[in-house]
């Protein structure tokens, strides 16, 4: 009766935003056909003569976990292939690029009962796995259906989404019924999914796989074309603000207004989270007086004028993460709940956030706790927790050496990940 009351209410909506989504698939190439269940007819065939692992992620943070998991599950499960759907257009963008192992990328469908039926039937994975809080009642039952493994893998409950979720727990607990293993990043989520209904013998503490899979990032640093840029913008102190949001830009660009008035030597470049405003992020550079340049306008000359570079291309912040000598990282002076803390700290540059990283808690904790990292409150502590770190070398070293040890001693997770996995198979 729940399921009913669910598809029901789903199927209204979906009616309802149909002409506005199917305007923006066609327009934007959002995947409508493989979101309606529809897949070709020969990854069908072979599906049909394989064991398939099917993984679904929500969007390019899940992805870029994925290379610290697959290979321990091609070790664990050599004769099977592997498929992952995941829900952005960015996200599948990432997958494409940089998962080598995995043979059909593709959107996953809408969570109604026609849809979902139809991609399970044609999947029929014999294991399904999601990653952190991908919850889809319908595709978790269809599957399920189909007397396929089910496990959550890399499990969290933030402070944002649990108490949607504990809102619904009559219904949720009737989904995690059908999970067959969670596993979870801390005891505090383990805490948080059994209070939702998930079987106390089934969920299992192992630690956060994004520990791991950003050594598997650092490998795909393009090492040429960061000696290139290094060439481009020589004895210049790079400070790299990524994943940065509107109001928050303003805040990084008064701070490094005022840091350049007393080191002449610096050059930022700011990595916006979305790049539908980069016109509105080079008026604000104008308003401060800053000189700067879009990244893909760049060429094999810096002008000497030029105090800000523009990150306007896909997949090369973690190339100028290992250039910075200071790393701010975004969405955290702003109430998003930040963004992934780990991505500068594993080339040893300290780290520096504000106070909303709800999303990223446990990499917060850990870099302040190590010494790695520096929370600001807001933008006045910024520029003097810059400016400390800009004069002091030795000091920056330190805080950038502790930032990649403290990760280092947390890898692990995809190994265990991966062992209970194979049990529960």
């Amino acid at each position: 009766m729940i399921y009913f009351i669910y598809n029901v209410f789903f199927t209204l909506i979906w009616l309802l935003l149909l002409p506005y989504l199917l305007i923006r698939g066609l327009w934007g190439k959002h995947g409508v056909v493989e979101r309606l269940g529809f897949l070709p007819r020969t990854w069908r065939e072979t599906f049909k003569k394989n064991q398939v692992i099917w993984i679904h992620a929500a969007s390019v943070g899940e992805v870029k976990m994925l290379p610290a998991i697959i290979p321990r599950l091609k070790d664990e499960f050599p004769q099977t292939i592997i498929v992952v759907s995941v829900m952005t257009r960015t996200g599948k963008k990432e997958a494409q690029k940089n998962l080598k192992d995995v043979q059909f990328i593709f959107h996953p469908p809408l969570d109604l009962l026609w849809s979902t039926r139809k991609a399970a039937r044609a999947i029929n994975p014999s294991l399904f796995i999601l990653t952190e809080t991908e919850l889809w009642p319908n595709l978790i039952r269809e599957v399920k259906k189909r007397d396929s493994k089910i496990a959550l893998i890399n499990g969290r409950m933030s402070n944002k989404s649990f108490p949607n979720y504990k809102r619904f727990k009559f219904f949720f607990s009737k989904v995690l019924f059908f999970v067959d293993a969670f596993c979870m990043r801390s005891q505090l989520d383990a805490k948080r999914i059994i209070s939702l209904g998930a079987p106390p013998h089934k969920v299992n503490v192992v630690g956060n796989i994004k520990f791991d899979s950003i050594f598997f990032q650092e490998e795909n640093v393009d090492k040429k074309q960061v000696d290139a840029f290094s060439q481009i913008v020589s004895r210049k102190k790079i400070i790299v603000a990524g994943s940065t949001h509107p109001t928050e830009e303003e805040m990084i660009l008064r701070t490094f207004k005022k840091l350049i008035f007393s080191h002449s030597d610096l050059i930022l470049i700011i990595a916006p989270r979305h790049l539908n405003h980069l016109n509105e992020l080079e008026k604000d550079l104008t308003q401060f007086g800053l000189n700067s340049i879009r990244r893909s306008e760049l060429n094999q000359n810096l002008d000497p004028q030029c105090e800000v570079i523009i990150l306007d291309t896909l997949g090369e912040l973690n190339q100028f993460y290992s250039l910075a000598k200071i790393a701010f990282v975004g969405g955290s002076l702003v109430p998003k709940g930040g963004h992934n803390l780990l991505e500068p700290a594993r080339f040893s540059v300290p780290v520096l956030f504000g106070p909303y990283v709800d999303n990223f808690q446990e990499m917060a904790v850990l870099l302040r706790t190590s010494g790695g990292g520096i929370q600001v409150k807001d933008e006045t502590e910024l520029y003097l927790k810059m400016d400390e770190l800009i004069i002091d070398e030795s000091k920056r070293k330190i805080l950038g050496q502790k930032a990649k040890e403290a990760i280092s001693q947390q890898a692990s997770a995809a190994e265990r990940t991966a062992q209970i996995l194979s049990r529960v198979w």
